[in-house]
């Protein structure tokens, strides 16, 4: 995931960038006490997240910054990140990780 994916999904006018992952939602402070799991969050929310190092480098990490880059490239935008296998309940909204704009 890079800067370039992003872009690309600019480019091919996409309305809602899907990006898998091994879970079907992202979480804060994942696989320790207070561990949450994340429904909806916003630009500020992911940003600050990845300041306090919630989304690891070899992990969340680029799929968030992908995400933020695309949301933010565009007025209204929004992403999600789940499994490949709950793509169609992300669609839905009934599971996945959801950035907006």
């Amino acid at each position: 995931m890079a800067l370039d994916d992003a872009l690309l999904a600019i480019e091919m006018k996409t309305d809602l960038p899907m990006i898998p992952t091994g879970v079907p939602r992202v979480a804060i402070r994942f696989g320790q006490p207070g561990e949450t799991w994340l429904d909806r969050i916003t630009i500020a929310e992911a940003e600050r997240y990845a300041i306090e190092g919630h989304f690891g480098e070899g992990s969340k990490g680029p799929k968030i910054e992908v995400l933020l880059k695309f949301v933010k490239g565009r007025p209204g935008g929004r992403g999600v990140i789940t499994t490949a296998g709950n793509i169609e309940r992300a669609l839905r909204g009934e599971t996945g990780t959801r950035i907006k704009g």
